[in-house]
């Protein structure tokens, strides 16, 4: 994002493992969903899943594999 810029140019968001880990208050999410985000993927993030469901911000997405290993297989 660019300095002053509120809106992020990206709908999803990947988080590493235990992504959210910390953001047990449903701030984090709507935020998220603020900025323009849509979706979560992320290997494990326990809290912002529960949060995500229940502010209805974002859709969240848990993966049990690694995702830089998914990634750095994804042809773009």
């Amino acid at each position: 994002m660019k300095k002053g810029q509120l809106d992020s140019d990206y709908p999803i968001v990947v988080g590493g493992r235990n992504f959210g880990c910390g953001s047990s208050r449903e701030h984090a999410p709507i935020a998220m969903g603020s900025a323009g985000s849509k979706v979560v993927v992320a290997e494990v993030c326990p809290h912002l899943l529960r949060n995500c469901v229940a502010t209805g911000e974002l859709y969240p997405c848990e993966c049990v594999d690694r995702l830089c290993e998914i990634l750095k297989l994804a042809t773009w």
